[in-house]
């Protein structure tokens, strides 16, 4: 049982992808809710738009996320966790629907 059939089901199953990405966001939204943060600008709180735009690669929902805001206590280690499984589990996804995990 490997990598492939937990994140995809290889390719059979595309539920489990998603199942795993929004807990996962929502896992982010608990730890960033309360982030230590310096801001540069207006304020915004930290919460689940925050989550799921550092959780997707190559889509930027909101561009202060990533030009205000800084996060500066252990939060930070979790941020590149965080956006580390978003692009693993997306090549994954890529891979399973363009056949690659069915071979």
């Amino acid at each position: 049982m490997g990598l492939s059939s937990v994140l995809v089901g290889y390719g059979y199953h595309m539920w489990i992808p998603l199942v795993i990405s929004i807990a996962l966001v929502l896992i982010g939204r608990w730890v960033f809710i309360n982030a230590q943060v310096k801001i540069k600008g207006p304020d915004f709180p930290l919460g689940f738009a925050y989550s799921l735009d550092m959780f997707l690669p190559l889509i930027r929902l909101e561009e202060k996320h990533y030009n205000d805001c800084e996060i500066l206590d252990w939060r930070k280690q979790y941020l590149v966790f965080h956006k580390l499984l978003g692009w693993v589990l997306s090549f994954y996804v890529i891979a399973a629907v363009s056949g690659l995990t069915k071979l």
